[in-house]
């Protein structure tokens, strides 16, 4: 297997989806980044492209002006399609690295042809729907205080996202912006163009959304996702106003709540090593983790 040298990559886009969006579902790689919504609302932030040679799908993106690649998906030898990577990096003048390797698959790689480091920055936080959806139990004792507190601070809906509520949905997102300073903060900024992008193809890209509204009728929240593989969801985009405490909270389990039945487990993405989104997961106390490797030469 090879990739030539001169090969063209397409860009990922909503055009992909034919291409893409089956088969990640069908990988069954439980890692956010085999969602083909995030590759397609993070286009502009890491230059990701794509191609498919002898039924592999083969994703490219751009990380501090490195070239890498995410894990190869298709049926047969995953040694020879790292392998394939590599040789094309180097061809390239990057350094051979794959990322974002599940830990399903890199339990099947020869370690006498790789090396493998995990990365706990980019391990996915899995959670039980059910957990979610109730907060049951003595462990989820301070968590149901929380939203009792919510409960008490005032009358509440939840509502789907739609349309007709992209204005409101803007200016809540301006509202939380400047809570968070987001402006001159490149992460964020990024973030809130990933965002619209979401919001601009919702449907197409099979992603689903609620509202969170305060006691005038108020957006305080909204919870973008959607289904990752046959018992996984996976959210997207969470934002909530930390002016009412047990905000995202409510949020949460409320998106829990409306999780097809059928979905076991929630991916709520990675902490990219950020303190305090790691401690916001961590207290949410996860199931497991879905482990990422890092793949290099052996």
């Amino acid at each position: 297997m090879k990739i030539p040298h001169d090969h063209q990559f397409e860009p990922v886009g909503i055009a992909s989806k034919a291409e893409i969006a089956s088969r990640f579902r069908n990988s069954g790689y439980r890692l956010c980044e085999y969602s083909f919504a995030i590759q397609v609302c993070w286009h502009n932030f890491n230059d990701s492209c794509w191609t498919v040679i002898d039924d592999w799908l083969f994703l490219r993106y751009r990380e501090n002006n490195h070239l890498r690649f995410i894990c190869p998906v298709g049926k047969g030898d995953l040694n020879e399609a790292i392998e394939a990577c590599f040789d094309y990096l180097r061809s390239h003048g990057h350094p051979p690295i794959i990322r974002f390797v599940p830990d399903e698959q890199a339990r099947f790689l020869d370690r006498s042809r790789f090396s493998l480091v995990q990365d706990s920055n980019n391990s996915d936080y899995m959670y039980k729907t059910s957990d979610l959806a109730s907060f049951a139990g003595k462990k989820y004792s301070k968590k149901r205080n929380q939203i009792a507190q919510f409960m008490r601070a005032g009358d509440w809906s939840v509502e789907p996202v739609t349309s007709q509520q992209r204005q409101a949905i803007d200016e809540f997102l301006k509202r939380w912006c400047k809570e968070r300073e987001c402006e001159g903060h490149e992460v964020l900024e990024h973030e809130m163009h990933a965002l619209a992008t979401c919001l601009d193809n919702i449907e197409a890209l099979d992603l689903s959304g609620i509202v969170l509204k305060g006691a005038q009728g108020e957006i305080i929240g909204l919870s973008i996702g959607g289904q990752l593989t046959k018992d996984t969801w996976v959210t997207h985009f969470e934002k909530a106003m930390t002016c009412r405490p047990g905000s995202y909270l409510v949020l949460t389990r409320e998106c829990a709540r409306r999780i097809p039945k059928e979905i076991q487990w929630v991916d709520r993405e990675q902490d990219m090593g950020e303190p305090n989104l790691r401690k916001a997961k961590e207290q949410l106390m996860p199931d497991h983790m879905s482990l990422s490797w890092a793949v290099v030469p052996g």
